[in-house]
């Protein structure tokens, strides 16, 4: 799962091909280090979807200009727009279901 920043965020995640999904972060939030590797896991069993993070403490632009409230928030990105909001720390098949219309192959 890459890091994206407020710098690179419109090349790596707006202009993707794929959707991206992102997972809005910061070092102290203990219920973003638990989902960080289920979505990491996701985006490795479906490559059809990317996943990534972004420290909101070191991109402050990136965060307010999504409206980003509470973490862990993870957007998902397609065709450089906000394709679903999903909020708190889930199970990794909660975050399947969650992700179902993204994840179209099984590996």
């Amino acid at each position: 799962m890459s890091s994206v920043t407020d710098a690179n965020f419109q090349r790596v995640v707006l202009k993707s091909k794929k959707p991206v999904v992102v997972l809005f972060t910061a070092d102290w939030c203990g219920p973003c280090r638990q989902v960080a590797p289920r979505l990491e896991g996701i985006a490795q069993q479906h490559p059809e979807v990317l996943g990534a993070k972004l420290n909101v403490d070191e991109n402050p632009a990136t965060a307010t200009k999504y409206g980003i409230r509470s973490l862990p928030t993870m957007l998902v990105f397609q065709n450089g727009r906000v394709a679903k909001t999903i909020t708190g720390a889930k199970s990794k098949t909660a975050l399947e279901k969650d992700l179902a219309k993204f994840l179209t192959k099984e590996r």
